[in-house]
């Protein structure tokens, strides 16, 4: 019998399992929290073409997460999103959480990327991204 290889967590860096279809994947922490199994996501990302789309690509790396990396687990996915401002200071400039149910709606594709914003908790936009 052939030994097998490591397993991927033992080799790479916290959450390299992940990736995002948009932006850098800065860290994914599996926390458990009361009980819960919950996600923490951090991702640097760039300005889009306006704001509404430096905004909704947040929603689609979600998505992608939960339908397309195995993501749909969590009891509770915590997104974070970082940005370089203009003064060249780095910022938190989208986060949010996605709760169980949604989490499951997005899963079975009852709700899409591009509505998360009027489901998702504790949404926050920057002033700069909110115009």
């Amino acid at each position: 019998a052939e030994t097998e290889p490591p397993t991927v967590e033992e080799t790479e860096p916290e959450g390299a399992a992940y990736t995002l279809e948009h932006g850098e994947l800065v860290s994914a922490i599996q926390n458990e929290i009361d009980g819960r199994n919950v996600l923490v996501v951090k991702a640097k990302i760039s300005s889009s073409y306006n704001n509404a789309a430096t905004v909704d690509q947040n929603y689609y790396n979600v998505e992608d997460l939960i339908q397309n990396q195995g993501c749909a687990e969590f009891d509770e996915i915590q997104y974070w999103a970082v940005a370089d401002m203009s003064a060249g200071s780095e910022q938190n400039v989208v986060s949010f959480t996605v709760g169980s149910d949604l989490i499951k709606s997005i899963f079975d594709k009852s709700v899409v990327a591009n509505q998360l914003g009027d489901y998702v908790e504790d949404l926050y936009i920057h002033t700069s991204l909110a115009e």
